[in-house]
């Protein structure tokens, strides 16, 4: 290349006088030789080294020069090229593939003090600058800069810059930059920052950043750390942790930790964590508000002032100090000090209550009622414990260790006695694999044949014809049976597939003659026989 002509300073001496116009070459190239350069003040601003091995370059004497005279160095060898002042003591080692800028800061001595260096930049495109002091920059894009004493920037796009002293800052995108003391930040997308001694954040996405916050990763849109909200991942849609609220896990659609609130995983629409610590929240409007330790999810679901608590469903809650909770379903939920319950279904709470399963639909347990199981549609216990309420509006008030059970008849069941066992039952009730208590089967001979069944307890037999036979199966160990002749002017003869003790039983034509079976390992055995006239066993 050519050597040109800059005329590019006016020389002035250490006396302050001016000697004239500074004529320097442009361009000067050297072949490295393991040797020394040394430079004068006439020296061409732009040095360049190629070749295979070192070379030691040697700086003007400081007090022949003028403030900010400079040169650039590239180097091209594949040695090193060490840069000295006056003195010889080093300035910089300019490596391979390097490119610095040097310039003299003072005048005063004739040392590496008096020598500033911009180094490893790469600068292109409209008004993109690296300043005093900023060295190992890659800027490119419209209005991108590194300013004064930073370093290790990697500045890309339109308005983005990292300010004095940000250092190691990977920034681009739209409108985006590291402020004063912001370094170790990764940043991109549209106007995000790091703001004043915020460090070390990755922060990406639309208008997302983080303001006197640290080791934040923040992306998507709007999204924030600020007030001194350090440790979070937080990224969706105008999702933000502030007010000295830290280590939370937040995501979704305007989800946020605020008012020092630490350590929640925040998730979902609308989800948040108010002076709240260590919950899990996730799905739409659900929040803690001073509470700690709980699980909520779902749709409208939270604890206010209530902890330990695991909720989900639909607007289910636990609120006034309700802790160690387990709420789901719909509209479910734990109030004023209630501990440790199971509530699950639709519309079923614990109010002042512990302790308790509740399950079904508007089943409850209120006012100091604790360990009852309750479960099926409006089924409640008040001011009672260790009770069982199940079936229909099986309800007990005021009386411990019952055990209530209602059908379905839609009217309250309300025993009183303590410690008692009740069930209302329209239909009657059967024990293990037997006939039903109170249960009846309408039997009707037909062609003098009639078949007593082993599903009911009692069998009442209305003969049309003489001597009509009546069979009777093998039953369930224990179970009893009941016939008796209730209509028919006929007589009737019960033989059972296994008797024991007898063979027949005979029923004459008195109306109201009975007897009673039990079914053993052995066969049915004949425990009584009754009426007016009793029928033959024979």
């Amino acid at each position: 290349m050519p050597a040109e002509t800059e005329y590019s300073q006016i020389l002035t001496l250490g006396t302050g006088v001016e000697t004239g116009i500074l004529a320097r070459p442009i361009f000067a190239t050297t072949a490295t030789a393991a040797g020394t350069t040394t430079l004068t003040v006439t020296s061409a601003t732009f040095q360049e080294f190629t070749g295979a091995t070192t070379q030691t370059l040697v700086m003007p004497n400081v007090t022949t020069l003028v403030l900010g005279w400079a040169v650039t160095i590239h180097n091209l060898s594949t040695g090193l090229v060490t840069v000295q002042a006056g003195d010889t003591s080093t300035i910089i080692v300019v490596g391979c593939n390097q490119r610095i800028t040097i310039s003299t800061n003072s005048l005063s001595t004739n040392s590496s003090a008096s020598w500033s260096v911009d180094a490893w930049n790469f600068v292109a495109g409209d008004s993109c600058r690296a300043e005093t002091d900023c060295n190992y920059n890659i800027i490119a894009g419209a209005g991108c800069y590194a300013a004064t004493t930073s370093s290790y920037n990697n500045i890309s796009g339109s308005g983005c810059y990292a300010n004095n002293t940000s250092t190691q800052n990977i920034i681009g995108g739209y409108q985006c930059y590291a402020n004063s003391s912001s370094y170790n930040n990764i940043i991109s997308g549209f106007q995000c920052y790091a703001n004043s001694s915020s460090y070390s954040n990755s922060i990406s996405g639309d208008s997302c950043g983080a303001s006197s916050s640290t080791h934040n990763i923040i992306s998507g849109v709007s999204c924030y750390a600020t007030a001194a909200s350090s440790y979070n991942s937080i990224s969706g849609y105008q999702c933000y942790a502030t007010d000295d609220s830290s280590y939370n896990s937040i995501s979704g659609y305007q989800c946020d930790a605020t008012a020092a609130s630490s350590w929640n995983s925040i998730s979902g629409d609308q989800c948040y964590a108010n002076a709240s610590t260590r919950n899990s929240i996730s799905g739409y409007q659900c929040y803690a508000n001073n509470s700690s330790r709980n699980s909520i999810s779902g749709y409208q679901c939270y604890a206010d002032n209530s902890s330990d608590n695991i909720i989900g469903g639909y607007q289910c809650y636990a609120t006034n100090v309700a802790n160690r909770n387990s709420i789901s379903g719909q509209s479910c939920y734990a109030t004023t000090s209630s501990f440790e319950n199971i509530i699950s279904g639709n519309a079923c709470y614990a109010n002042g209550s512990s302790r308790n399963a509740i399950s079904g639909s508007e089943c409850y347990a209120s006012t100091n009622s604790d360990y009852n199981i309750i479960a099926g549609n409006l089924c409640g216990v008040t001011s009672s414990s260790w009770c069982a309420a199940f079936g229909r509006r099986a309800v007990i008030t005021s009386t411990n260790g019952v055990f209530a059970f209602a059908d379905s008849e839609d009217a309250d069941f309300t025993p009183t006695v303590a410690d008692s066992f009740n069930i209302r039952a329209a239909g009657g009730f059967r024990l293990n694999k037997g006939g039903y208590f109170g249960s009846v089967q309408s039997l009707t001979t037909a062609g003098g044949v009639g078949v007593v069944d082993i599903v009911t307890q009692i069998t009442e037999v209305t003969t049309t014809g003489s001597a009509d036979a009546l069979s009777l199966a093998d039953g369930t160990i224990g179970q009893l049976k009941t016939i008796i002749h209730v209509a028919g002017a006929f007589t009737s003869v019960l033989t059972p597939t296994t008797p024991l003790g007898f063979a027949t039983i005979t029923f004459a034509l008195a109306l109201g003659e009975s007897c009673t079976l039990q079914y053993t390992s052995a066969g049915w055995v004949v425990l009584n026989v009754g009426g007016l006239t009793l029928p033959v066993v024979a």
